[in-house]
């Protein structure tokens, strides 16, 4: 989101919060027709061409402005009644693809809080009374049969093996993956917003808040596909900045020199134009430290992917089966490369 469109788009929500009905809206016609009309009719030295035209103006504002907006209200009006029309949630048996989501959340956030402690443990932060915490509170969660059985055999060695056993190399693309959780907690109605990207921070609380706390999963609000497609275009859109900027720093490849050069040139035409470049936290993508870069990318490839797989998951039968694996290649302390999901 760039900084005009975060203007306006906050503009209009104090605007439409203070629900000011239509008939005030117009009233502010009034005191300028009538101003133009005492300012024409007495004369006050107005003649020839601006008498003229203040009559001109009189007409347009009493006649042509009130039908322009009596005519933007009532297009609003029907987009409101075809939303309204259209199945909403309560309308729908949402309880089957409910379960599965709550499943793979549940299943994906104990891998990342193990990878996490993981993280912590090499980092030799874990000691003492703490110590096998993460390993116990994970696979406590982890080992109830409904999720056990849709575990990998890989993902079941990492869960059962001892503290500090992962391969470094393991770590990072798990962790990301905390975006997976992130995601997942907004269409289960476990939280009311999902956190813009620009405002996104490295952070697992909401991971160790579903492990610590599973039963806090359980509900009957599960959003329809319709509803993720925004968050879906966000998502893709910052990713596609962050590879364009990705390529312009050196941080990622791209073999063919034309495409390159294209995009070296994106990238630099869109950091010079700050009011339209996307922005990370307070900085536009284009003037943002490598690393938050990075970081945000991956994060929202990551929300990009689950919001694709969940949306296409969400428009078949609840009795499928919605796996969603991620195959980072590459990953190098905390850098990670291609990720690839299927659903």
């Amino acid at each position: 989101m760039t900084r005009n469109e975060l203007f306006w788009r906050n503009l209009w929500v104090a605007v439409r919060r203070l629900r000011i009905p239509v008939s005030v809206h117009l009233l502010w016609i009034v005191p300028i027709w009538l101003w133009l009309f005492v300012y024409c009719l007495q004369g006050w030295g107005v003649r020839g061409f601006w008498r003229t035209a203040a009559w001109i103006a009189s007409i347009l504002l009493t006649f042509f402005v009130p039908a322009l907006l009596l005519h933007a209200f009532r297009i609003t009006g029907e987009a409101l009644r075809r939303h309204r029309g259209r199945p909403q949630p309560a309308d729908i048996d949402m309880s089957g693809h409910r379960e599965v989501l709550k499943t793979l959340m549940l299943q994906v956030a104990a891998l990342v809080d193990r990878a996490g402690g993981e993280a912590l443990t090499r980092g030799g932060h874990v000691k003492g009374s703490h110590a096998g915490a993460c390993r116990r509170r994970t696979l406590d969660l982890a080992q109830r049969p409904e999720l056990w059985e849709g575990f990998s055999e890989d993902e079941r060695g990492l869960l059962l093996a001892q503290e500090g056993g992962w391969a470094w190399e393991t770590v990072w693309p798990m962790v990301v993956r905390a975006e997976d959780v992130r995601a997942l907690r907004w269409v289960l109605g476990m939280d009311r917003i999902l956190v813009p990207l620009e405002y996104l921070k490295p952070d697992l609380r909401p991971v160790v808040e579903v492990t610590s706390k599973p039963e806090m999963a359980e509900g009957t609000v599960c959003l329809p596909a319709w509803e993720l497609g925004q968050a879906l275009r966000l998502a893709q859109a910052m990713v596609s900045r962050c590879v364009v900027e990705g390529v312009k720093r050196g941080f990622l490849t791209e073999m063919e020199p034309e495409v390159r050069a294209e995009y070296v040139s994106m990238a630099e035409e869109l950091g010079e134009n700050e009011s339209e470049d996307l922005l990370i936290g307070s900085a536009t993508v284009g003037t943002a430290d490598t690393a938050k870069v990075q970081w945000v990318a991956q994060a929202a490839l990551r929300r990009a992917y689950v919001l694709e797989g969940v949306a296409r998951y969400l428009n078949g039968p609840a009795d499928g089966r919605l796996r969603i694996v991620a195959e980072v290649v590459g990953a190098d302390e905390g850098q990670g490369g291609d990720e690839r999901a299927r659903g």
